[in-house]
């Protein structure tokens, strides 16, 4: 079956709205006085914009990341974990393809990361975007950061 190519182009929009509009999450490793991260999809990621994690903003006890991740189409939603392994804090995004029939192509999403509760300090953050049951290859970032 086939679509006019108007309203193929609408279905692609309705997907990538639905999907871009994700409510944030809040997670960390569950101990009392643990980092905590609270993740957000901001939306599609914009042509030609950067995707590579980078720090938005360091404060006291917290730092904000800001990057994109790809999916193999716009019908995927992202969550965030975050671990904490002595001075370094593991980041997994986590991008799961929805039961629904979609448009296949390639798709990116801009995130915002803001990991809390930290202790004044140098960390090493680990982000790692994974892709279950895709056959991609995760992809890792690492920065350093330093807490106030």
């Amino acid at each position: 079956m086939s679509f006019p190519r108007g309203q193929t182009a609408a279905f692609a929009v309705v997907v990538l709205v639905a999907v871009g509009s994700a409510d944030t999450c809040r997670t960390g490793p569950g101990e009392p006085g643990a980092p905590q991260v609270e993740f957000t999809v901001l939306g599609a990621l914009e042509a030609g914009k950067d995707a590579a994690v980078r720090v938005d903003s360091v404060s006291s006890g917290q730092v904000v990341l800001r990057g994109g991740i790809g999916t193999p189409t716009p019908c995927y939603t992202i969550r965030a974990e975050l671990a904490q392994r002595e001075s370094t804090l593991t980041l997994t995004l986590v991008a799961t393809a929805q039961p629904v029939v979609c448009i296949q192509v390639l798709a990116a999403f801009e995130y915002r990361a803001r990991i809390y509760g930290l202790n004044a300090g140098r960390y090493t953050v680990e982000v790692v975007a994974t892709y279950p049951g895709t056959g991609w290859t995760p992809r890792a970032d690492t920065l350093q950061v330093e807490i106030p």
